[in-house]
């Protein structure tokens, strides 16, 4: 467990504290720190407002300010800081004390959160403050929603998704009733942008219970209102069943793909609005598979597919055909024995072939001559030798009308 970030966020407290500020951790860290996991970031909700907190720490990022938060680089990290939420919801009274203002404005803040396992907080001395039962939803590995399911979903209907990528990190299950809300809630996706979609489905895709995860989206129906096309809902319906934790949206997409050659990768990407180096991934890697399908295992597959694509092939590969037994070892065998890494290495070059032929003008051929050449080596036909290359030119004269 990184301690070290808890230790950093009650310096930050501390500091909120001794302007006479109160501050809490929330969220996702104390759901962590409860489960005994790896702790990836820490937010703090304060009665400060953000300009109150820009006036205290130096190093400070207005990221979300016009939502009430602000992002403290402490100790070379980022903690989130927030203002209570929602605070324009309740009424104060001004019989009520300090603490018990605090205690109104954190019970309200909490209120509004996704689901009971994220609205738990824990003050500076590690005392659990947990108004609904957030520790019997984890200690019962259940998903619910914090007070009114419908109203927690319609206020953020990314929160399904959040759901489910939380029952793939966690392997909990969807509490009944907030499955019921879900199927009410489920059209309401078509409005949330897809940068969001995409981003939250990349996180789920990633869990240790992805398979679990997936099967539960298509239980609510779910599946059919994220960007995929009635071609898509039978492969997915399929992937369900057989997935394994991936690394990458460009991995899903080929998988699909691999499912039903009709689903184009490029018309997958196009549906998903992901980025080119999406697209170039996962058509680089739909391209290798194709290759080991018609040709198995050899020099130029381990060459074209180069080891910085050896794990997600893996991935893939081990998912569509699990009785396959290639290994990473078995790549970096044949990798660490190749003549060339990359067309860069060879010794003969564009200009090389255009002295050797004045006559002609650059063109395709001379682009259709380099990479013969470049296979030629990579399969150990040829070496790497300029004038084993002039040679075998001159003997493999290019053929232009």
């Amino acid at each position: 467990m990184s301690n070290h970030l808890f230790s950093y966020g009650k310096e930050i407290i501390q500091q909120l504290n001794e302007h006479l500020f109160s501050a809490f951790f929330v969220g996702g860290c104390v759901r962590d720190f409860l489960l005994n996991r790896q702790i990836g970031d820490i937010d703090i909700v304060t009665d400060a407002l953000p300009e109150e907190i820009r006036e205290i720490f130096p190093k400070t990022i207005p990221l979300g300010v016009d939502h009430g938060t602000i992002i403290i680089r402490h100790q070379g990290i980022s903690f989130e800081v927030s203002t209570f939420r929602c605070t324009e919801r309740i009424n104060i009274d001004d019989s009520l004390t300090h603490k018990e203002h605090i205690q109104k404005l954190l019970y309200n803040d909490l209120q509004h959160r996704d689901f009971t396992i994220n609205a738990i907080a824990m003050n500076i001395k590690q005392t659990i403050i947990d108004p609904f039962n957030g520790q019997e939803s984890l200690e019962r590995g259940v998903i619910q929603g914090v007070h009114n399911d419908y109203d927690r979903l319609i206020e953020d209907p990314l929160r399904i998704l959040r759901a489910f990528r939380f029952v793939s990190e966690l392997g909990f299950t969807i509490d009944p009733q907030t499955s019921a809300q879900i199927k009410k809630v489920n059209k309401q996706l078509i409005n949330v942008a897809i940068e969001r979609i995409t981003q939250e489905f990349t996180k789920l895709i990633k869990g240790t219970y992805v398979k679990k995860s997936l099967q539960q989206m298509i239980a609510t129906k779910t599946n059919e209102f994220i960007p995929v096309s009635e071609k898509t809902q039978k492969a997915f319906t399929q992937l369900a069943q057989i997935i394994k934790p991936l690394q990458s949206l460009s991995e899903f997409f080929v998988l699909l793909n691999q499912l039903n050659d009709q689903l184009s990768i490029k018309n997958i990407i196009n549906t998903w609005k992901c980025s080119r180096k999406t697209y170039q991934e996962a058509f680089h890697l739909q391209k290798a598979i194709n290759y080991f399908d018609q040709n198995g295992l050899d020099r130029w597959l381990v060459y074209q597919l180069g080891e910085d694509y050896f794990d997600n092939f893996l991935r893939v590969l081990q998912i569509i055909s699990p009785n396959n037994q290639l290994t990473l070892s078995h790549l970096e065998h044949i990798y660490g024995k190749l003549a060339i890494y990359s067309v860069k290495d060879i010794v003969f070059t564009g200009y090389d072939l255009k002295m050797m032929f004045p006559q002609l003008q650059p063109g395709l051929w001379m682009k259709q001559m380099l990479a013969e050449i470049e296979k030629q080596i990579v399969t150990n036909q040829l070496e790497n030798d300029y004038k084993m290359i002039k040679e075998w030119v001159l003997c493999h004269p290019p053929e232009v009308d």
